[in-house]
């Protein structure tokens, strides 16, 4: 789309106000001219003065795979078709690195000539610049109409073979950015030289549309061009990178906006430089309040140094080194009663310049905690239930066997008695009464383990019933002792309870409780001792103490002394016989009546066995 029209001068207008920099060399490489954008790039008047200048750079670094400019020009001249290639160039500033157009000029026989230009007519050496440049560089009229485009223009747009002068430029812009491309064009028309670069979408030839930077510089004034010069560089590949890079970082963010876990990233001064906003679930803070925080201050103190430490080892490791920790998170600020159970795996991304850190995922895993800690205690309560069951069963093997000796040692005696006793003759009647006696004795004492059994298995039942009301409790005690003077014979018997004390109690049930704790005591304790049975008000209850002084009972046997089948000392006194339910009895009919009962002792000074009874509080009945 050349135009002789526009002449050598006007050409070299263009070209000299093309925004980017051109370098024009010779033969031998060496610069022979520069364009205004060059002189500035170097910072110099004198164009082949600049193009020595721009040749005349070394790398940085030996090592560095870019090349300077005089290198690849070099190449160029050796032939072949034009490319992009990244280069060093000699600036003010020192070296820059830059992405330039380089191609080999030919003369009409398709020698090369030169690089980027040709030595013997000012026109070809224009033409080639034009022909080889990256962008489409166009004149256009005050009323934008397109008069010239350059040789490039055709291959760049996809327009090949057709004419475009005359073509209005803004009838090939997008709908959509055609009216802010119109005003932005009407203000450079009012100031020559060049307006400020704008992004617009230029139909192209395969009916598409590109995204060009536009370069308008106002040359209406100057006699060789009288048009606007309008250099479009497509920046469409940019620009679908830089849209897909913000879709897929748009996809990102909300990916990780959306996480149920927490994303953290902590810097090498241990602060919190990115959070996701899921840490709103976990410390019921918005997430802008941690960001530039202290990344340890929320954790539990005595998780606090040792997750401090993990972060401070993996920041030592190769980078992408992966570190799990557990640790428990406050879950509102200012409040050290309510924490979250936190499972955190970090990675060492310090090294990466797009993280600078260690990314850190944080999973709430209290409800799995708690769940874990739950089947933990139930397990342990199922183990010690079996460990339990597995003692009870021993203890039920033991009581059995017990209790069938038990048993049937007071048969044998009745039994050999009775014997005896059905003999005709040759018994005084002294003998006679002495073997009853002992047939009634242990009749007794049968009679009593089976009650103990009997009331053991109604309260294992449920069956036992009370109904505490108010009795005065000394004519009540000195009942149940008179029922239990035979077995009580052979002791010493002191009473001190308080005439006129009421307590509220069942009768049976306080029999009951008596009944087990007086003859333990006359079991246990030595024929002859004392056994004391005291009252005494106390708050709003009554203490019943019975008294012995027996062997008395082992510190480790005190804990579970109230428990079934348990005896009191490890060794019973010779001749003492029982089922070992007594205690346990006593300490169920107590409860019932809403009492307590304990033991004090110690080996050697006997045993005190207490428990409690309600007192009236005025709104039971007198007795």
């Amino acid at each position: 789309m050349k135009d002789q029209a526009l002449g050598d001068a006007g050409w070299a207008a263009v070209v000299e106000a093309l925004p980017s920099a051109v370098v024009v060399v010779d033969l031998e490489c060496v610069g022979v001219w520069a364009n205004r954008a060059a002189r500035q790039l170097v910072g110099g008047e004198d164009p082949g003065r600049v193009a020595a200048l721009m040749l005349d750079v070394a790398p940085p670094e030996p090592t560095d795979p870019a090349p300077t400019l005089p290198a690849v020009l070099g190449r160029a001249l050796t032939g072949g078709a034009g490319r992009h290639v990244g280069v060093w160039l000699g600036t003010s500033l020192g070296p820059v690195q830059r992405d330039v157009w380089v191609a080999p000029l030919r003369d009409e026989t398709g020698a090369v000539t030169g690089a980027l230009a040709a030595l013997t007519v000012e026109e070809e050496r224009l033409q080639a610049l034009l022909e080889h440049t990256a962008d489409i560089i166009t004149v256009v009229d005050a009323d934008g109409t397109l008069r010239y485009s350059n040789p490039a223009a055709g291959r760049l747009s996809g327009y090949e073979g057709r004419v475009m002068s005359g073509t209005n430029a803004f009838d090939l812009i997008h709908p959509d950015d055609r009216e802010r491309a119109a005003r932005l064009y009407a203000e450079a028309l009012e100031t020559p030289g060049f307006a400020q670069p704008e992004e617009v979408r230029v139909l192209h030839g395969d009916g598409t549309y590109r995204h060009m930077v536009a370069h308008v510089n106002n040359l209406l004034d100057h006699p060789a061009v009288a048009g606007v010069v309008v250099t479009l560089h497509d920046v469409t590949d940019r620009k679908r990178a830089e849209e897909e890079r913000a879709r897929s970082d748009a996809r990102l963010r909300a990916l990780v906006e959306n996480l149920t876990d927490v994303i953290v990233v902590i810097n090498r001064q241990g602060r919190v430089a990115y959070v996701s906003p899921a840490i709103e679930r976990v410390l019921r803070q918005p997430a802008g309040e941690s960001q530039g925080g202290n990344a340890f201050a929320d954790i539990h103190p005595e998780d606090r140094e040792r997750v401090r430490a993990v972060v401070t080892e993996l920041m030592q490791q190769p980078q992408g080194t992966v570190r799990r920790v557990e640790l428990r998170l406050r879950h509102i600020p200012g409040r050290d009663d309510q924490w979250r159970y936190i499972d955190a795996i970090a990675v060492n991304r310090v090294d990466d310049p797009d993280v600078e850190g260690v990314v850190a995922t944080l999973r709430d895993v209290t409800d799995l905690k708690m769940a874990e800690l739950r089947l933990q205690e139930a397990l342990g309560h199922e183990r010690a239930a079996v460990e339990r069951l597995r003692e009870v069963d021993q203890l039920k093997d033991e009581f059995l066997a017990t209790v069938s000796h038990e048993l049937r040692t007071p048969l044998t005696v009745i039994a050999g008695m009775t014997r005896v006793l059905s003999q005709p003759g040759g018994l005084t009647e002294e003998q006679r009464r002495e073997l009853l006696e002992r047939v009634v004795v242990n009749a007794d004492e049968m009679i009593n383990m089976v009650e103990q059994l009997l009331d053991y298995s109604r309260l294992q039942a449920g069956k036992a019933e009370v109904e505490p009301r108010p009795i005065e409790l000394g004519p009540q005690v000195q009942a149940i002792v008179d029922r239990l003077t035979d077995r009580l014979a052979t002791h010493e018997l002191e009473l001190d309870v308080p005439d006129g004390l009421v307590v509220v109690a069942d009768p049976d049930a306080v029999g009951h409780v008596l009944r087990n704790l007086l003859t333990n005591a006359a079991k246990f304790a030595p024929a002859g001792s004392r056994i004391t049975l005291r009252a005494r008000p106390a708050g709003g209850e009554v203490e019943v103490s019975v008294i012995d002084r027996g062997p008395g009972i082992a510190p480790e046997a005190l804990e579970r002394i109230f428990e079934r089948f348990q005896q009191g000392v490890d060794v019973p006194p010779s001749g003492v016989r029982g089922t070992g339910l007594g205690l346990s009895i006593a300490r169920r009919y107590t409860e019932l009546q809403g009492g307590r009962i304990w033991v004090e002792s110690e080996p050697g000074r006997g045993a005190t066995f207490t428990f409690t009874l309600p007192v009236p509080t005025g709104k039971e009945s007198a007795p």
